[in-house]
């Protein structure tokens, strides 16, 4: 069985390198700006950073589209780890939902039921199901960012770059965090 050549485009190369750098500085920023905002820890902050984090799995994605190029880490490498995430991702999507044997289900279910008889309670494996679905985003968030990281820094240059603008944004921080604990805030 040959391989099929797909024809090169005029100017793919230029465009998927162009996407790719903006990909990259797209990330420096976002993970520079993370901390900024109460940690990030905060509704509003986290809206923002997933609202951005999609933006940019989407034009490093178009980037991958554009490029077709087949020299990258090829997928059987990273199948395990992405299979064990699916299923870890899957694993705590049923946790918050109410279909799970009534034996699984957290006890306080049935208290609250006891004592809450008229609120048609949908029992489930957690015990707060909102705060799963929070955090299952929150995760969903984290690999997304570290897809990022992963494919924009598949040449050396660029995860140098990445570590780089890092340390360097830690140590901002860290001296604006001395600044501001050496002034009695």
């Amino acid at each position: 069985m040959t391989d099929i050549d797909i024809p090169s485009r005029p100017g793919a190369a230029i465009l998927s390198n162009a996407v790719g750098a903006l990909s990259l500085w797209g990330l420096i920023a976002l993970l520079a700006w993370t901390p900024l905002p109460f940690g990030s820890a905060r509704p509003w902050a986290w809206g923002v950073l997933t609202a951005a984090t999609g933006l940019l799995v989407l034009l490093r994605a178009a980037g991958d589209f554009i490029a077709q190029d087949s020299s990258e880490m090829p997928a059987r490498l990273t199948a395990p780890a992405v299979v064990l995430f699916a299923l870890a991702l899957a694993w705590a999507i049923f946790q918050g939902l109410p279909w799970a044997p009534a034996a699984w289900q957290h006890p306080i279910w049935g208290e609250a039921g006891r004592l809450m008889p008229g609120l048609g309670l949908q029992p489930a494996i957690s015990i707060d199901p909102n705060a799963s679905r929070t955090a299952i985003f929150h995760l969903a968030t984290y690999a997304a960012i570290f897809w990022l990281a992963f494919r924009c820094c598949q040449r050396a240059d660029a995860a140098r770059l990445l570590v780089l603008a890092l340390g360097s944004v830690g140590t901002i921080y860290a001296i604006w965090g001395l600044g501001v604990y050496w002034s009695g805030n």
